[in-house]
């Protein structure tokens, strides 16, 4: 057996005049709420050593984490999506 772990990171856009971000998140990609992109993991983030979950075996998976986050907001589709958000993109 090995340790996983998945993640999810929201990118939120919450216009002007659309009220405080908590309240506009609730109505996430409607005329009247906040634009939203989801990120998942990618691929599998195994946490190294096994069966050991050490504070520098997290760390090294919290990295893989940042490389796979990286690499899907830096996607050019992905990318145009989240900077169309200002203009009512969606």
């Amino acid at each position: 057996m090995a340790y996983f772990i998945k993640y999810q990171a929201d990118v939120v856009w919450v216009g002007d005049g659309q009220g405080p971000m908590g309240l506009a998140a609730q109505v996430v990609n409607s005329p009247a709420g906040a634009q939203a992109i989801t990120f998942f993991n990618s691929v599998p983030i195994q946490v190294p050593g096994a069966n050991g979950f050490s504070s520098g075996n997290a760390a090294t998976a919290a990295t893989a984490i940042a490389t796979d986050l990286t690499t899907q907001l830096q996607n050019a589709a992905n990318l145009a999506r989240i900077q169309a958000f200002a203009t009512g993109g969606a």
